[in-house]
């Protein structure tokens, strides 16, 4: 696994955290580390990625 595998994402809206557990073309799928919805894995666009949640480790 790479580094890219494990970067850690929070929302610029609230305080949910997310993984990103692997990145497919346009696409990241991701896992919910925090808050209502904790364990949750969902699919999310680059555009939407960059837009709503900021990177914060590297």
């Amino acid at each position: 696994m790479t580094n890219e595998e494990y970067r850690v994402y929070k929302s610029k809206r609230t305080s949910v955290k997310i993984e990103i557990l692997h990145e497919a073309g346009n696409c990241f799928l991701y896992k919910v580390l925090n808050g209502m919805n904790i364990g949750y894995i969902g699919q999310i666009s680059k555009e939407e990625l960059h837009d709503r949640w900021e990177l914060i480790n590297e």
